[in-house]
């Protein structure tokens, strides 16, 4: 059966890419791994965001690289507002609504801090870790210090993907060892997937030719990001029902979980 993993922590209940939303991922025996993005600090720190910019998801703005660690903890970073919104609304269509409306409003009163990679290294049990490394042009990111740190965590299941194939190629070369994967919008041939150990693939993208085709065969592919019935649904098609032979990214596992459980009766 295919993997769940919780895309940026349980980001439909805590700010995504937040330690709560790691820890809350961690609970759950139906959670196989924990999808996160990082980025690295003016300072050389490894922390957990998406995009370049923190304006969307803190109080402040500006781009991560241009800040320290210390600067950065000063920003709140909760919830934003749609997101906020979203899940709320969402909450009156599950079983554990009212749990879920209690949580979400008290979590909008807390301030969240931006974490880093190795405190989340530290809360980590025996899930596996899907690391993104973000890099944009003109970022900066040391791939020796990075892979220094995930080697103090030997015992972990720690899995490394990136958009950049200049990233995976280096990570290679640095240590051959580590278990790489490449992200991809939009499906792509070429011989970097001789290196690598697994495929994130968008799931409006993936279908049963790609599935089965020489470069994704005998690889773990994850598909990203499902949300919804409708995608969960179209994705089984496009498919030909293979679903568990794919890894799900979701905001969503507990949605995702009672689909897969639906599919497999």
């Amino acid at each position: 059966m295919g993997k769940i993993f919780a895309h940026r922590g349980f980001s439909s209940y805590y700010p995504e890419n937040s330690l709560e939303a790691i820890k809350e991922s961690l609970k759950y025996d139906y959670i196989d791994g924990v999808e996160i993005d990082i980025r690295m600090t003016k300072d050389e720190k490894f922390v957990l965001i998406h995009n370049s910019s923190i304006d969307q998801v803190s109080n402040g703005e500006g781009l991560v690289n241009n800040y320290t660690l210390d600067e950065l903890l000063k920003f709140n970073f909760g919830m934003n507002k749609l997101d906020y919104r979203v899940n709320y609304l969402k909450s009156f269509i599950s079983k554990n609504g009212l749990t879920r409306r209690k949580m979400l409003r008290e979590n909008k009163k807390h301030k969240y801090k931006i974490t880093t990679l190795d405190k989340v290294l530290e809360v980590l049990n025996d899930k596996i870790l899907l690391i993104e490394i973000k890099y944009n042009a003109g970022d900066k990111f040391n791939l020796e210090k990075f892979v220094k740190l995930i080697h103090k965590y030997k015992n972990k299941n720690i899995l490394i993907q990136s958009f950049s194939k200049k990233i995976i190629k280096d990570l290679k070369i640095i240590d051959n060892k580590l278990k790489l994967g490449m992200l991809y919008s939009v499906y792509e041939n070429d011989k970097i997937n001789n290196n690598i150990n697994f495929v994130s693939i968008n799931s409006d993208v993936i279908n049963n030719d790609i599935l089965v085709s020489n470069l994704y065969n005998k690889r773990s592919i994850n598909v990203w990001t499902v949300n919804y019935y409708k995608q969960f649904k179209k994705l089984v098609k496009n498919i030909d029902g293979k679903i568990n032979d794919v890894n799900i990214i979701t905001d969503y596992p507990n949605i995702i979980k009672k689909y897969l459980d639906k599919v497999n009766r």
